[in-house]
């Protein structure tokens, strides 16, 4: 199918679509677009809990503050928060954004 000089092809298997778009402009190179569409029978939301939206909000509000990966650790250990599964504390290497 032809729309406005894009090109716009549909594929769809299993309760999976995808359509995209493909254009061509002269001298200007490419224009590509594309649109992932999943169709189910159950939906299923992603939860995050309150503490652990506390702690990835705090990060990155540090992050863009323009705090390091070494000052957020220790704003971190300081304010008591522990790795989400294991309980240790921060490393640099844990915080990185």
């Amino acid at each position: 199918m032809v729309y406005n000089n894009v090109q716009s092809e549909s594929f769809y298997n299993s309760g999976i679509g995808l359509k995209y778009g493909f254009l061509i402009l002269p001298n200007m190179g490419y224009y590509f677009t594309n649109i992932l569409d999943i169709t189910t029978s159950s939906l299923s939301l992603d939860y995050i809990n309150p503490k652990n939206k506390k702690r990835l909000d705090l990060i990155i509000k540090l992050h863009n503050e323009g705090k390091s990966n070494k000052q957020i650790v220790e704003i971190l250990k300081s304010k008591g928060f522990k790795r989400r599964n294991v309980k240790y504390d921060y490393k640099v290497k844990d915080v990185w954004v």
